[in-house]
């Protein structure tokens, strides 16, 4: 991670949040999402570290997700989606199970 976000800051911290677009494809796309999901500081308290403020946004191409397990079962994710619909889930930044790498 430490290497793309080497390669992130080499554009103008002014033009990142509004120019800068991730682009990746196929096994690109496992490592941009982690990038985005990503807390650089480890702190739960901040998310101005997280790897998704400091872009515009991505552009994935032909993920190999199938390849992989869910990140999530089916009844993890409807609760979380349920708790945000229904105000019981307000912190939606958990990020621990986005990369496996990263642990």
């Amino acid at each position: 991670m430490e290497d793309l976000r080497s390669a992130i800051e080499l554009v103008p911290e002014a033009k990142r949040s509004r120019n800068l677009i991730i682009g990746a494809h196929s096994m690109g796309v496992v490592w941009a999402l982690c990038y985005m999901g990503w807390d650089f500081d480890g702190s739960e308290a901040t998310v101005e570290d997280a790897g998704f403020k400091s872009v515009a946004g991505a552009v994935l191409l032909d993920a190999p997700i199938a390849a992989y397990p869910p990140l999530l079962t089916r009844e993890e994710y409807l609760s979380i989606i349920n708790g945000i619909r229904d105000g019981s889930r307000t912190d939606t930044r958990d990020s621990s199970r986005c990369c496996p790498l990263r642990h």
